[in-house]
């Protein structure tokens, strides 16, 4: 299930993924979820056990 998120993007950075968004014919949301998934796959190869990162009140939440 995809749920929404509002976060604050700096003017320039997000003139920078419009820009890359359009030449790649993407829309900005798909151009975002594809930054995260790099970034999140580079620090599991990284090393960086991202399920680990969980604080522990959280650990019995069920992950989407």
């Amino acid at each position: 299930m995809k749920k929404k998120v509002l976060i604050g993007i700096p003017e320039r950075l997000l003139e920078q993924v419009n820009l890359l968004a359009e030449y790649r014919s993407q829309t900005r949301s798909e151009l975002i979820r594809e930054a995260l998934r790099i970034h999140l796959e580079r620090a599991e190869s990284g090393g960086v056990s991202i399920n680990s990162c969980r604080l522990p009140a959280l650990a019995g939440h069920p992950q989407d």
